[in-house]
């Protein structure tokens, strides 16, 4: 579950941009970095070594293991 909470605030960081428009902030630079950092964690999240590293050190990040019935 942790795992989807963290990928989720990607897709929810692309919203930053037009919630700085409606709130007047001039200067978006700080929504940059914050979009660039969330797509940076959910790449590294995809990454086969780090998920191993996730299985042994802090399972909850780990992605689950594929049902040995392929899901049927």
């Amino acid at each position: 579950m942790l795992r989807n909470i963290v990928a989720y605030i990607p897709p929810v960081a692309i919203m930053l941009p037009e919630a700085a428009k409606a709130a007047g902030v001039e200067r978006v630079a700080w929504v940059a970095g914050i979009l660039a950092v969330a797509g940076g964690i959910t790449r590294v999240l995809a990454v086969p070594s780090v998920n191993a590293f996730f299985q042994q050190v802090f399972p909850p990040l780990a992605a689950a293991p594929k049902p040995p019935d392929g899901g049927r």
